[in-house]
């Protein structure tokens, strides 16, 4: 199949932003100013995770459709997700227990691995595979313009709801809120919708809501709604993490938006060099997103010993500039080293296919 470029410089784009999210943090800094000004950056790229899901709801419909099969698209597609996750599992926690020298946590690791948490980044795999699981009812609700479908929203919303309830009486976002595909349900089932609408040719309420939540106008409002979310719940005590995940409402909305505009603009892309670059980086986007953990996690390390004095945001470009390339570079050497059968086995195993 013909790759998208547009789509795959989306992709670049995101999984550059998913490196920054994971950078080193002014969360604790006793300065204002740095507090301040990173949740302003980490608004910003706070987008990644609800934009893959949205893709993943728009290549998942005429994925179905090819297969004819519920069960064997889950099958095809359960695969390329569960091997890869498994081997960074195990390498993961394998590595930090060899650092620590400690024996291989046996049982906490099949706890971890069942809920994504091997690795911070890895929840995603975790709610993607239950997509995946629930896709060929979703597609179903999608193309028969099921009402039902707004129940998904409406389950997303009450999902979200929960959480700030859970959050704001405990003090603490419980692990598995990230891990249930229901705060993150709604961006895949409209990744379906759009994908039905432009194959339909015609649909004219997407159209609007494409209009209106697309435009410069409301994704600046959202933007900064988002960002005066994030400062209202940390003055009123709010765990930190719910002030800065992507699920807030704030975030939802941001996000949601930033999705709008992405798909209004598609017929006005920039070509060129810039666009295929942005799309090789969309192309390798999932081997980067299992490496990019590691190699952040060596860097803040090195950066803590080596520039302990240095101001958070020189600290969070070192760490980003040398996480990105790292990641590419490792991906992008496999795929030249790795040749054949037996290399495209490989790859796929590691998730650079």
């Amino acid at each position: 199949m013909k790759r998208d470029l547009y789509w795959q410089a989306v992709r670049g784009i995101c999984i550059a932003a998913v490196v920054a999210i994971h950078c080193p943090t002014a969360l604790n800094s006793p300065s204002r100013a740095d507090l301040l000004s990173w949740i302003a950056v980490r608004s910003a790229v706070n987008f990644p995770v609800p934009v893959f899901f949205f893709l993943a709801g728009y290549f998942a419909l005429p994925s179905l459709e090819k297969c004819r099969s519920g069960f064997r698209y889950f099958v095809r597609r359960s695969g390329r997700l569960i091997v890869p996750y498994t081997f960074w599992s195990v390498l993961y926690v394998a590595a930090l227990a060899a650092f620590r020298h400690e024996p291989f946590p046996i049982k906490p690791f099949l706890v971890k691995y069942v809920t994504g948490g091997t690795a911070a980044p890895f929840y995603y795999v975790a709610v993607l595979f239950q997509l995946t699981l629930a896709a060929p009812l979703l597609a179903n609700l999608v193309n028969r313009k099921s009402r039902l479908v707004y129940a998904v929203y409406g389950l997303q919303f009450a999902a979200l709801a929960a959480v700030y309830r859970l959050a704001l009486t405990s003090g603490a976002v419980p692990r598995f809120c990230y891990t249930l595909c229901f705060v993150w349900i709604g961006f895949y089932v409209f990744g379906m919708q759009m994908r039905a609408a432009e194959s339909e040719g015609s649909s004219p309420p997407i159209r609007r809501l494409i209009s209106v939540f697309g435009s410069p106008l409301f994704l600046a409002a959202a933007f900064l709604l988002n960002v005066l979310e994030s400062y209202v719940l940390l003055k009123n005590n709010a765990p930190p993490i719910l002030a800065v995940c992507q699920f807030r409402l704030g975030g939802v909305l941001y996000s949601a938006s930033l999705i709008a505009a992405v798909c209004r603009l598609r017929g006005a892309e920039i070509r060129g060099r810039f666009q295929n670059a942005l799309a090789s980086l969309g192309d390798i986007s999932y081997g980067v997103f299992y490496v990019h953990y590691m190699a952040i996690l060596a860097a803040g390390a090195a950066a803590a010993r080596l520039f302990p004095n240095l101001p958070w945001c020189a600290v969070f470009v070192l760490v980003f500039a040398f996480a990105l390339s790292v990641s590419v570079l490792t991906v992008a050497a496999s795929r030249r080293i790795f040749r054949g059968a037996r290399g495209a086995k490989l790859l796929r195993i590691a998730g650079f296919a």
